[in-house]
């Protein structure tokens, strides 16, 4: 009888020690879970960040499947000379040009570029920002949208509707088009996927 009991109180003990176990081994699992996905995110910001922003530029625009107006943008040659024709042109953004491109002439970060048609208005802007080191991206971010100014062109615009503000790490960018700026996002958003499958 005495034996009986032994294994009865073993057997308890044993089956509450193996639920302690088991309950361990699944929080252990799930932070590792956890923390493979935040070391996913990092590679995937890290690679993004690691290209030019010329580079992150062409690889938007390579993605393709854009409107018949913004394709032949993209695929227009740059004349060697003015000859009027319409064409995506690159300009580094700067203290004195901030203000057109971005809405604010105050905004720091550490690089900048614009894609946007050589002939005005051709109401379609691209912007890419890359934050200093250590600084808040999210807010970088907020005031380029509260910011960016969809009536730059002259005398017409897009509507605030089809302003689109992201960012991805430390890369912001900034999208103006009535026609093409979900597909452009989405463009900005797989190069991070892409990095993360590489």
């Amino acid at each position: 009888m005495e034996s009986y009991f032994v294994f009865i109180k073993f057997h308890w003990t044993g089956g509450h020690v193996m639920k302690k176990l088991i309950a361990i081994l699944l929080i252990l699992s799930s932070l590792a879970m956890l923390f493979a996905a935040c070391g996913k995110e990092d590679e995937k910001n890290k690679a993004l960040s690691e290209m030019t922003l010329e580079d992150i530029l062409a690889a938007i625009y390579d993605k393709g499947g854009y409107g018949k107006m913004l394709t032949s943008l993209i695929e227009a040659p740059v004349p060697e000379e003015d000859d009027f024709t319409n064409y995506l042109v690159t300009t580094e953004i700067t203290d004195s040009n901030c203000a057109y491109f971005l809405g604010k002439a105050d905004i720091e970060f550490e690089r900048a570029i614009a894609s946007e048609a050589s002939l005005n208005p051709t109401t379609y802007s691209l912007c890419l920002v890359k934050a200093k080191e250590g600084q808040d991206v999210e807010a970088l971010a907020d005031t380029i949208k509260k910011n960016a100014d969809p009536m730059k062109w002259v005398c017409t615009g897009v509507s605030p509707d089809h302003v689109y503000v992201e960012h991805i790490g430390d890369i912001v960018i900034l999208i103006m088009s009535g026609t093409d700026g979900e597909a452009l996002l989405e463009a900005f958003r797989s190069l991070a996927r892409d990095a993360e499958q590489a």
